[in-house]
Parts: structure tokens; C-alpha cells; sequence
């Protein structure tokens, strides 16, 4: 029989029991890895934990402190806490409750999940949630989450299709990292920022739809997605950064819009782009003349609606909004400018 901390017992080798004088309970008291535990039990009397469905959780939170290859998640559950169910390799799938809030830190880190649905009213999904699920197929993120955190996905090698919530304020740092196997994917408008690295190494990675909303692409955003061939930044991003799309081996076509007011010099290193589209006289044709590219001079559509499409009244001012019904007025993208220049590329290679 081992122990963790002063009272927390295996049993029988590969159970755990936390006996009811327990009130206390840090991460480091329990098991590093969950995959050797079969069996979770609190012993009756305990009035902070109890166990269900293989299952250890608080009381008081309703979170799940510690699971195993054989839990069953109990409806009443509203968190899943810290590493909870870290290393488990034999949990395939699992069914979480529909009131779940949040998914804490490598809550599922390096598990063999290949699917998750999420339910209805998950706002957060933390740091590290599914780093490495080298079998994770897809994720469809509902519009409740709010938040995921850095490297929350990173190294799901067998992701190839990702739906973001469009609630979403921000891609963080490395969170679809080393993805490589991830084909396509697209920003919602709710987004204003995606971090640095954030779908790094994304080799399949060949169609990307930015957010209309975008201000920055940062440091390594697409770095090494290799099969990248075209790029349209959309009116509103006012820098490029270093390396954000850097060593992408196929890239040879950006549309930048003229909000754009700084590209950083290493921004497509290693990158073959040859044709850089954007409006005369805009930074885009002065950072193309200045690194010996092609430019292409196309016209750029209005930035923003004159009128709202929903009501036709004429807006006071540049605006995301009508100040007379309040609709969402969405400013227009480069995508008429990008088929355009790509057309014409065409015909003057044929």
C-alpha cells in the first residue's frame, strides 16, 4: 500500500480511497497520472469530498478533483479541475455534464481522446486543457466559450477540422500549435487578436479566414504552415510581426489591405512570396518595392458600409454599428480585391 501525502491511500494497487478525516486535498497529495487508477472512493462521512461515477469531487464547487480511465462524469458537476484526468490512455471518449462551466489546466492533457462534445455553456477552456491528445479528431467549440488558454490544443497531431466560438475575443499563444494535420480553419469576427504561434506548424493548414475584427498578427502566428499558397489580410490589421508567416514553404500571394501601417522585415522569411496585392501608394507597395517583390495595385473596397445594409439610414461616422437600429455593420474584406488579384495573376502567367 502507498501513500500520498499523510492520508491518501492506494488500495488493493490501483484504487484510491480518501478517508472521511481528509478535508484538505492539493494536487500534489494525489496521483501524478491517473491511467494506473481503476477505482475512486471516498470513505462516508467525509463533509468536503465525496466520489461518483469513479469520480472525486469537492462538495462546496462541485468541481472534479481527480478521475480515471473508467469515470463516469456525474451531471452535477460544474468544473473540471487542475490535471484531473492528465495521462489517462485509455479514455477514447467522455461525457460531459451539460451544466459544465469550465475545463481547467491539462484537465485532458496527453489523454487518447479522439472525440469531445462540448456542452452548451462551457465559457472557459484553460492552458494545456488537450495538449498532446495525439488522437483528437475535431473540435467544435460552442459560442458560450469566451476563453481557451495557451497551448490549449497544441500537438493534437490527428486534428483536421476546428469550429471556434464566436465569442472568442482572442486565439492565444500556441493554442493550435503542431497541429499538422488541421486543413482549414476560420476566425470569427468576434476576434481581435491571434498570439504568437498560434497555429505554428500547421503543415495542412491551407485555407485560413481571417477576422474582420483582426488589429495584429503576431509573432509566428502561421510559422511553418507549409501548405499555405495565398493570403488575404483583412482592412483593419495594422501590423504584421516578425515571423507571422515565416517559413510557410508555399506561400507566394498576399492581399494586404492599406490599414496596414508596419510589416516587420522578417514577416514571411523563408516564405517564396512573389506578389504582394494591395492599393497604390499604400505600405504594402512600399514594403514590396523596398524587399524587391512583385506588386500588384488593385482597388480596395470600402473600408466600412456608407449606409446600413439593414435599415438604409446613412451613418454619421465609421462605425461597427447603426446608431438608428443598432445593427452590426461588419466593414468589408480584401476577398473581392484577393480574387481579383489572383485572377489577374493568372492571366499573366498564361
Amino acid at each position: 500500500m502507498s501513500t500520498y501525502g499523510k492520508e491518501i491511500a492506494y488500495v488493493k494497487g490501483n484504487g484510491i480511497l480518501i478517508p472521511k478525516n481528509v478535508t484538505t486535498l492539493w494536487r500534489w497529495d494525489l496521483p501524478k497520472s491517473c491511467d494506473a487508477i481503476e477505482t475512486i472512493e471516498v470513505e462516508e462521512g467525509n463533509p468536503r469530498y465525496y466520489s461518483e461515477g469513479n469520480c472525486l469531487i469537492n462538495r462546496e464547487t462541485r468541481e472534479l478533483i481527480l478521475g480515471c480511465n473508467h469515470s463516469v462524469i456525474p451531471q452535477t458537476v460544474f468544473r473540471i479541475g487542475q490535471e484531473a484526468f492528465a495521462g489517462c490512455k485509455n479514455i477514447n471518449s467522455i461525457s460531459l455534464p451539460k451544466n459544465l462551466l469550465k475545463i481547467c489546466r491539462a484537465a485532458f492533457a496527453r489523454t487518447s481522446l479522439s472525440s469531445i462534445a462540448f456542452p452548451p455553456y462551457l465559457a472557459t477552456i484553460d492552458e494545456d486543457a488537450f495538449i498532446d491528445c495525439v488522437r483528437l479528431n475535431e473540435v467544435v467549440l460552442p459560442d458560450s466559450v469566451a476563453k481557451i488558454g495557451k497551448n490549449a490544443f497544441c500537438g493534437c497531431t490527428n486534428l483536421k477540422c476546428v469550429t471556434l466560438s464566436k465569442a472568442l475575443t482572442k486565439i492565444p499563444r500556441a493554442a493550435f500549435r503542431n497541429c499538422t494535420s488541421l486543413e482549414s480553419v476560420e476566425i470569427p469576427d468576434s476576434v481581435t487578436a491571434i498570439a504568437d504561434l498560434a497555429f505554428g506548424n500547421c503543415e495542412k493548414l491551407t485555407s485560413v479566414k481571417l477576422s474582420s475584427e483582426l488589429e495584429k498578427i503576431r509573432i509566428g502566428a502561421f510559422l511553418g504552415c507549409k501548405s499555405l499558397t495565398n493570403v488575404t489580410v483583412p482592412y483593419g490589421v495594422v501590423e504584421i510581426q516578425e515571423g507571422a508567416f515565416a517559413k510557410c514553404a508555399n506561400l507566394q500571394r498576399i492581399v494586404i489591405p492599406s490599414s496596414v501601417t508596419k510589416i516587420h522585415y522578417f514577416a514571411f522569411l523563408g516564405s517564396p512570396v512573389t506578389i504582394i496585392c494591395g492599393a497604390g501608394g499604400s505600405y504594402a507597395e512600399e514594403y514590396a518595392l523596398r524587399h524587391d517583390l512583385s506588386f500588384k495595385e488593385i482597388e480596395e473596397f470600402p473600408a466600412f458600409h456608407l449606409y446600413c445594409p439593414a435599415c438604409g439610414t446613412k451613418l454619421v461616422r465609421k462605425s461597427n454599428f447603426c446608431h438608428h437600429c443598432g445593427e452590426k455593420v461588419r466593414p468589408s474584406t480584401s476577398a473581392q480585391a484577393a480574387a481579383k488579384c489572383e485572377k489577374e495573376s493568372e492571366d499573366s502567367e498564361s
